[in-house]
């Protein structure tokens, strides 16, 4: 989905004693404004392919300028163990592949998540970042080390 920035409050404040009430307004005397859409990608699919997992997903025109960040996890819902960062790109789709060497403390679980998010920029506070996301299960094969698409979660 879409983030929607903004914020309001409602609070009954009555002036008393040395309290003041000020209203503030501004505008835009120079310069351009322009429209940001940070949207989750649509859907996102998975092949195997020698021994990895290969996850793509729409790029859509919209979200060109900004970055995806990518989460693996032990659990669905759990914190994630790493996080990744694809720049902004034409291509479309977007792909990017889950190989063992990229699953560090997670190389121990025999499943794995990945969430794909969207954000405005590609630093680690990740602003504008979409509250939604796609994810896959990924099974990891202990002697192997080969990784596998299981299942679509979201």
């Amino acid at each position: 989905g879409a983030v929607a920035v903004g914020a309001s409050a409602a609070l009954a404040l009555v002036p008393t004693g040395t309290w003041a009430l000020f209203q503030d307004t501004s505008a835009v005397s120079s310069g351009s404004l322009t429209a940001r859409s940070v949207t989750a990608p649509a859907s996102m699919s998975c092949t195997t392919s020698g021994g990895s997992a290969v996850l793509s997903f729409p790029n859509i025109a919209a979200n060109q300028s900004n970055y995806y960040v990518i989460e693996l996890a032990g659990t669905a819902t759990g914190a994630a163990a790493s996080t990744t960062v694809i720049n902004p790109s034409t291509t479309n789709p977007t792909s990017f592949s889950v190989s063992s060497g990229l699953l560090g403390g997670l190389l121990n679980l025999t499943t794995v998540y990945v969430r794909v998010y969207t954000a405005a920029t590609g630093s680690p506070d990740f602003t504008w970042r979409t509250s939604a996301y796609r994810e896959w299960q990924l099974t990891v094969g202990l002697v192997t080390g080969n990784v596998s698409c299981n299942q679509s979660i979201a």
